[in-house]
């Protein structure tokens, strides 16, 4: 994974989904993985589906939920990290 040394600024409020890069940005940054809250399935028209997980990650005592859309670099985190999901 490529390191960046920019803190990237995510907020819920602005963007309720962050990418996989910001996560792995806060990953890089000092945050810890403590697991995943859980993943939910959107179903839109079409039959087309989107993926979200919910990871929690702490720094210095301060805990969020950072909900990231499924894709192959998040699979490879939850992977290196040997996470399991519940569906919420």
């Amino acid at each position: 994974m490529k390191n960046t040394k920019i803190i990237r600024h995510w907020s819920s409020h602005s963007q309720p989904i962050a990418t996989a890069d910001i996560l792995i940005n806060r990953l890089q940054s000092g945050w810890k993985l403590q697991g995943i809250a859980g993943n939910t399935t959107y179903s839109y028209g079409g039959g087309r589906t989107v993926k979200v997980y919910h990871f929690l990650l702490e720094n210095n005592g301060e805990v969020i939920e950072m909900p990231v859309r499924a894709n192959p670099m998040v699979q490879r985190v939850i992977s290196d990290y040997n996470l399991q999901a519940a569906t919420r």
